[in-house]
């Protein structure tokens, strides 16, 4: 994704760069960051992530993720930014992700066959969101993106990008209970802090 947007940029300026910037955005708001059909790749409106016909939340899932989000924040204070409705997507996607998993494993219902540490890179998602801004545009910073990301880091050292969050006095979110539902992937999820 990172490398579509910079062989673009990199192009003269001209009327097919803008073209191909317009396709790009549009491919991504309405086709790569859509909900999928049945057993098809990749996001599902549960937000349970599909890859080879399955749900792959630990896998392909947890690099996904970061990813599209970091295409949301370098897109999203430009005339490109991808679509109200594309954003919304995927941050449902990362509320439904942070409800989940724990700071340091996933649970072993959702982690196929590998239980691995979490590391702080894939928490990424919720930071690229929260720098992103609402999917609507009208705030800078997403607060409710910022809380996730504060309380998944859990008083890790923050890049610099999101010392912001401190800055504006944003807290770590409290720790998701209740109950969800992954239809597609056939699952449920009852959570009471971190059991």
């Amino acid at each position: 994704s990172i490398g579509f947007i910079l062989c673009v940029l990199m192009m003269d300026d001209s009327p097919e760069k803008v073209r191909d910037m317009k396709h790009f955005v549009s491919y991504y708001s309405n086709v790569a960051f859509n909900y999928s059909n049945g057993l098809t790749d990749t996001f599902k409106p549960d937000g349970s992530h599909f890859h080879h016909a399955n749900a792959a939340l630990t896998r392909y899932g947890a690099y996904t993720m970061p990813m599209v989000s970091e295409v949301i924040y370098i897109l999203s204070k430009t005339t490109f930014r991808i679509s109200t409705e594309a954003h919304e997507r995927m941050k449902h996607n990362v509320l439904v992700r942070r409800f989940y998993r724990s700071l340091d494993y996933f649970p072993y219902a959702y982690a196929h066959n590998r239980i691995q540490p979490l590391v702080s890179h894939l928490f990424n998602d919720s930071r690229f969101l929260a720098l992103a801004g609402t999917p609507d545009g009208q705030q800078d910073i997403d607060r409710e993106m910022a809380a996730v990301y504060l309380r998944m880091m859990d008083g890790d050292k923050l890049p610099n990008d999101a010392q912001v969050f401190l800055q504006l006095g944003i807290e770590p979110e409290a720790t998701p209970n209740g109950h969800h539902t992954l239809s597609y992937f056939a699952k449920s999820i009852h959570r009471k802090d971190d059991w």
